[in-house]
């Protein structure tokens, strides 16, 4: 059954709107294939997806093309895709099958298979071999503990799953922020511009760098003593030997490169294994990331940076400082104006950025001083902007 019928506000929104902005080639990075027939639930017909079964037994690349023909006529669509995650019973197999068949035709588009914690290695195995398939799409539907508004990420998805994907550098997409509702790529860069993704995560004993910054750097001995003391605790809190744990000639430690008094107010145990491993457990290293960010006002779904027009006479004394304390409606007395529109009330902060290309006239945002909070460098705060949209546009044209 398909009935989309485009009226003529529809159409005029797309020509006068989006039609010049929609790319000619699209990838939609979230898509679900699906067969009614996967879904073993003997209620079905009654449940709360009765309205598949009732309008769309199956969704295949056609019916979608034929959507996305309308929506946006002239444009060819490619899709990362997976099948819907029915609650148990659900044919796991099938339903991977089914995708599979669907998305090996298409030669830019990809396959995600979908897993649960109780899927052996011979199982996944079987999925993989079938298929094109880039990854994993865990779901918190399947969570062991039957809680998915609180579960783990062991919870839905097993260590012997982890340990497939990294083996075979699989992709793996989950709601991981939603917790903390932590923009993903912001998480990914902050861990590639700190550490490489693990490369450089330091070779030094935390306690000889912390030892000798805290007594042979009169300088900053006062802040390296008061890490010195947090590092102390947090091997005594998390029962591990000081002896053991090593970081940057900074005493920065894991991933992520928190300083001890970090570490104690923001890492976290993910995974629930006991230990807030932000050295060598990948789920605790970003959950941590995302903490900090939540806990320093990350505002979801949030701007970072926009464009802006500088008059003449703007004061060069306000510009690249890292203080969020002036509004749009006063920065454009001033001299520096948004590009976009945007209400007078919302703070902002004045950056000039060089470039090959010359300079470049920024607003920093809410979320762009949040990110200053990691480290306090607007060059720091825009090169793990930069990345990150280069890890968005990475993702949507694998």
């Amino acid at each position: 059954m398909f009935n989309l019928e485009i009226n003529d506000l529809d159409k005029k929104i797309w020509d006068e709107e989006l039609n010049d902005f929609v790319p000619e080639k699209v990838y939609d990075v979230h898509t679900h294939i699906y067969q009614w027939q996967s879904n073993l639930n003997k209620n079905k017909n009654t449940g709360p997806y009765k309205y598949q079964g009732e309008n769309f037994l199956n969704v295949s690349f056609d019916l979608l093309d034929k959507v996305d023909n309308k929506l946006m006529p002239g444009r060819v669509v490619e899709r990362l895709s997976f099948p819907f995650p029915y609650n148990y019973p659900c044919d796991f197999d099938n339903s991977n099958h089914y995708v599979s068949s669907q998305t090996n035709n298409h030669q830019e588009s990809d396959n995600l298979i979908l897993i649960n914690p109780m899927m052996s290695k011979e199982e996944i195995t079987k999925n993989l071999q079938s298929s094109k398939a880039i990854g994993f799409k865990p779901y918190r539907t399947y969570s062991k503990t039957g809680d998915i508004t609180n579960c783990r990420i062991t919870d839905f998805m097993s260590e012997e799953n982890i340990k497939i994907a990294d083996e075979r550098s699989l992709i793996i997409m989950m709601h991981l922020s939603k917790k903390y509702g932590v923009a993903p790529e912001i998480i990914v860069a902050i861990i590639g511009v700190e550490t490489s993704y693990g490369r450089n995560k330091g070779s030094y004993r935390v306690i000889d760098a912390l030892t000798t910054l805290s007594f042979d750097y009169p300088k900053r001995s006062k802040f390296f003593k008061k890490q010195l003391k947090s590092f102390f605790l947090l091997c005594e809190e998390q029962k591990q030997d000081p002896l053991s744990l090593k970081g940057s000639y900074a005493g920065a430690m894991g991933y992520g490169q928190f300083i001890p008094s970090s570490y104690r107010s923001f890492a976290i145990d993910f995974d629930g294994d006991g230990f807030s491993d932000i050295w060598n457990n990948k789920a605790d290293a970003i959950g941590s990331v995302a903490n900090y960010f939540s806990k320093h006002g990350w505002r979801s779904g949030e701007e970072i940076v926009i464009p802006a027009k500088f008059d003449k006479s703007y004061d060069i004394s306000l510009v690249n400082k890292l203080k969020l304390d002036k509004n749009i409606g006063n920065l454009k007395k001033i001299g520096f104006h948004p590009l976009y529109p945007l209400s007078d009330q919302i703070k902002a902060l004045p950056l000039i950025l060089e470039s090959d290309d010359g300079k470049n006239y920024l607003l920093g945002l809410h979320n762009f001083y949040v990110i200053t909070r990691y480290n306090h460098s607007h060059l720091y705060a825009m090169a793990v902007y930069e990345l990150s949209k280069l890890i968005l546009d990475r993702v949507k044209n694998n």
